[in-house]
């Protein structure tokens, strides 16, 4: 599953790349919020071994970096945090 987040994540950044937009951002913003649930919930259930979200911590990261990419502004936009 969690080799499905991180090619999903690549095909969201390909989409931004070809077509930007505030629409695309949304859609990436949305995906970075979901991989950031994923992970923040995989670290709940993982408490002792996060090692088992490295995955999903890769996907989240992966998705931030092509939010950052969209977004006019170095940096993180506002309202992102990451876990």
């Amino acid at each position: 599953m969690s080799k499905l987040l991180v090619l999903l994540s690549l095909f969201v950044v390909l989409l931004g790349a070809c077509f930007g937009g505030s629409k695309t951002r949304a859609v990436i913003k949305d995906q970075m919020m979901r991989s950031k649930e994923a992970y923040q919930d995989c670290l709940k259930e993982n408490p002792n071994n996060p090692e088992a979200c490295k995955n999903l911590r890769m996907a989240f990261e992966a998705d931030v970096q092509a939010l950052e990419a969209t977004w006019p502004l170095k940096g993180t936009p506002a309202g992102i945090s990451t876990p």
